[in-house]
């Protein structure tokens, strides 16, 4: 699914969400959303956002190298810890690709992403959306959510369950 988004830009999107976060939410297949605002640009570097702990672990990430149909991509995973004492390997090695490993240091994981994304050259950001039921999503916004309206990047975002 390809869909555009407008951002932020006002109170009712804020507080309730926009079709292309609804569309994320209860998709079971990848999610590419697209801002209106952004100018085409090929793809060259890639980030993939992750607080998950195992970085060698990461099956979604897996699949979407796999699915990759670019020579010698530019891909780096970025991770947001609040401690600097979190330490993370400076690469790893998924499906034959070396993978450069970012570590962003904030205490939102949001802004941390946000702030790789504004800072390093970057023309795709993929993250993974858990789906959860709709009183947890209603009491709180998930980090994809909170960075899909804020970018000015193509995001892709991938179900982390329900999809081959």
């Amino acid at each position: 699914i390809c869909m555009g988004t407008k951002g932020e830009s006002d109170l009712a999107n804020k507080v309730l969400g926009s079709v292309t976060e609804s569309v994320i939410k209860s998709a079971r297949i990848p999610v590419l959303a697209v801002p209106s605002h952004g100018e085409f640009r090929p793809i060259h570097h890639v980030a993939i956002a992750t607080p998950l702990g195992d970085l060698n672990d990461q099956d979604y990430i897996k699949r979407f190298m796999a699915s990759l149909k670019m020579e010698n991509p530019h891909v780096n995973v970025v991770r947001v810890v609040k401690n600097k004492e979190e330490l993370a390997p400076k690469s790893i090695d998924i499906e034959g690709y070396q993978i450069g490993v970012e570590t962003v240091y904030n205490n939102s994981i949001s802004e941390g992403i946000c702030e790789y994304v504004g800072e390093n050259p970057t023309d795709l950001l993929l993250m993974y959306h858990a789906q959860t039921g709709k009183w947890a999503s209603f009491f709180s916004k998930s980090v994809t959510m909170a960075v899909c309206g804020k970018i000015d990047i193509p995001l892709l975002v991938l179900p982390l369950k329900g999809i081959s």
